[in-house]
């Protein structure tokens, strides 16, 4: 028979019984608990989940130095451009590709 879980609800901060998890997936690559870095959000069954404001990662260092690298190419892309692939994707649209400058 299945157990119940008994928790902290991160939202209202109430202890009960039967606590509901929320995951938040990332698409990054992590090295702390699932290949591809995720959030947990423990909340009792009356409040809505809430996505963290800050996340943190554990990376080997070789995937570290490829992000800084892929990062610094990132930074090329125009601001203006970046924020139309933003804005494109909240609102559904195909996603832009983006090219490196130069």
């Amino acid at each position: 028979m299945g157990s119940i879980e008994r928790g902290k609800c991160r939202i209202c901060g109430r202890i009960v019984d039967g606590v509901e998890r929320k995951y938040y997936h990332y698409g990054l690559p992590c090295e702390c608990h699932l290949p591809e870095h995720a959030e947990l959000v423990y909340h009792c069954h009356d409040c809505k989940p809430e996505e963290p404001e800050e996340t943190r990662i554990t990376l080997k260092s070789g995937i570290a130095r490829w992000l800084g690298e892929v990062w610094k190419l990132f930074n090329k892309v125009p601001l203006p451009r970046l924020r139309a692939i933003a804005e494109a994707e909240r609102d559904g649209r195909p996603r832009c590709a983006i090219t490196t400058l130069g």
